[in-house]
Formats: C-alpha cells, sequence, structure tokens
C-alpha cells in the first residue's frame, strides 16, 4: 500500500505510514467509507516525562496515606516490627496503586493517567483506540523493560518516528496528543484525535 501523502510504499496491514506518520487509507471494493483523519501528533520524551513527574507525585502521596493504617497496626508489635512493616506497607501499596493507577486510567474514558491528562496526551492502541484493562496492564509491566535495558527502552520514545518507548512497541501502543477518547467511525474502526480535538 502507498501513502497517498508521501508516497511511501508500507505493508497492506499498516495502519500509519512509516515515513510521515499519516494514517493509511484502506484500498478495495469492500473498503468502508472514507473516515476524516489528521495525522497523529505523537508524544514525544520530554512530555512524557513531565507526565510522569506528575504522576510520580500523585502516586508517593498517596501511597504514603495509604501505608499509614499499616503502620498503626504494626505499631502494635516490637520498634524494629513497626519500621519494617511500615516500610514493607509502604512498597507493596505503591506498587499494587502504581500498576491499578496507570491500567484502570489508560483504559478509562480518559486514555491518561492524571499526568498524561495534565499535559494533553492520551495513550491508545495503533490504530488509535481505547485501550482494555488487560492491554493497559501489560503496558505497565512492560515497562521493566526499559529498566532492564538501562534506560534504552525509555530512550526511543524521543527517537523513533512515532516516539514509542520499547514498553508500547511491547503492548502495542501509542501515545498521542488529544484530549478525547478515539471516535468509532461508522465501520467500527476508530480515528486517532482530530486536531480540532488536539487544540481544544
Amino acid at each position: 500500500m502507498f501513502c497517498t501523502h508521501c508516497g511511501r510504499e508500507n505493508p497492506d496491514t499498516a495502519p500509519f505510514c512509516f515515513a510521515c506518520g499519516r494514517p493509511l487509507s484502506l484500498i478495495g471494493p469492500s473498503s468502508p467509507p472514507a473516515v476524516a483523519q489528521t495525522p497523529a501528533r505523537y508524544a514525544g520524551f520530554w512530555i512524557r516525562f513531565a507526565a510522569l513527574i506528575i504522576d510520580t507525585l500523585v502516586l508517593t502521596g498517596a501511597s504514603l496515606i495509604a501505608a499509614i493504617p499499616v503502620g498503626v497496626l504494626t505499631l502494635l508489635g516490637s520498634d524494629d516490627f513497626a519500621v519494617n512493616g511500615t516500610v514493607a506497607g509502604y512498597y507493596l501499596v505503591s506498587f499494587v496503586g502504581s500498576w491499578l493507577y496507570s491500567a484502570f486510567l489508560e483504559s478509562s474514558a480518559m486514555q491518561a493517567t492524571l499526568g498524561k491528562r495534565a499535559v494533553g496526551i492520551v495513550v491508545t492502541d495503533t490504530r488509535g483506540r481505547r485501550l482494555s484493562f488487560g492491554r493497559a496492564t501489560g503496558r505497565f509491566f512492560a515497562k521493566f523493560l526499559n529498566s532492564f535495558t538501562l534506560g534504552i527502552g525509555w530512550i526511543l520514545a524521543g527517537v523513533t518516528a512515532q516516539k514509542r518507548g520499547l514498553h508500547d512497541f511491547a503492548a502495542g501502543t501509542l501515545v498521542v496528543f488529544g484530549t478525547r477518547d478515539a471516535r468509532t467511525s461508522a465501520s467500527g474502526d476508530s480515528t486517532l484525535p482530530t486536531t480540532a480535538e488536539q487544540s481544544s
């Protein structure tokens, strides 16, 4: 399939042009009616880093608050047990809370954590559709691959054409500018947020 914008040849199953990033139109007699689309504006490394800072502050505060009851209960034991129990409770709440926070919000109608929403970006699959909870969960745990590659997985979000980190490739996701969930066309396929939606 050739891109009608830049002329680059792409695989027939590719949703976006590998050269310019524009959505590829379906071709053939059984193709659904054309849906007006605009090029996706992919969120790069720094805007995603800003969102991460906000999310980290939110999660740290929530984890500290949630760990207080654990600390109170452990005060009934020895001092060492109280300290160790509080620390263990904090990390347990922090890990589980981070997973549920990311997975629930990125698979919700917002398609974004509070940090991503604050900077105006959303998470979609590679066709611009809202994530399922399972895919959002996979994306969260795939972030550990970035640590295993000494941070190279994060750097990919700044240098690849679609600004995808290693966890995005693993989970089949994109991070784009937009403040509304992807709209569904009459054919059942979803489109990425339009320019009007991105600037609203």
